[in-house]
């Protein structure tokens, strides 16, 4: 299962848990943005919105540094 960064919010989400898959392509919400409740399946991540993108293994990768250690990134809620 691939991860990708939620459109809205900036959260790490998984394309199983997340509205990613669907009628509307460039949806991409997590759970929470989607439906007002957090899946609980991990602990919500949030980073810097629009910074990364999934690579081909299915992880998060930075956009233009190309580092996938993500928690380097975080943004404290």
């Amino acid at each position: 299962m691939s991860l990708y960064q939620c459109k809205l919010c900036g959260a790490k989400e998984n394309t199983a848990l997340g509205a990613y898959w669907g009628r509307d392509k460039d949806k991409q919400i997590c759970s929470e943005c989607d439906t007002g409740v957090w899946h609980g399946q991990f602990k919500k991540i949030i980073l810097p919105k629009g910074m990364f993108v999934t690579n081909r293994q299915g992880n998060l990768e930075h956009k233009e540094t190309g580092d996938t250690d993500i928690l380097k990134y975080v943004i404290a809620t």
